[in-house]
């Protein structure tokens, strides 16, 4: 079996991504969520869809806007160099 091929419980997939198994409920729910099968009463995830769903996801770092503690931090200093 290829490791992309890899099947995950909803619990695993939830681990796989980094979020809470609840929210990767409320995601299936509403269709927001990587693409899952179901078998019986279990959904599962394989390791390639969850790939491709996070890939899908992910902004260019282009459009990543600063936190606001970046932006306090970035004035904090900036004032700093520019007062003797």
């Amino acid at each position: 079996m290829d490791t992309k091929d890899i099947e995950l419980t909803g619990f695993q997939a939830a681990q796989f991504i980094g979020v809470c198994p609840t929210t990767l409920h409320r995601w299936r729910k509403s269709g927001e969520g990587p693409p899952f099968a179901r078998r019986g009463q279990r959904f599962i995830y394989t390791v390639s869809g969850m790939r491709a769903w996070m890939l899908r996801r992910e902004l260019p770092a282009a459009k990543m806007r600063p936190t606001p503690w970046q932006r306090f931090r970035s004035w904090l200093f900036d004032r700093r160099r520019s007062h003797p």
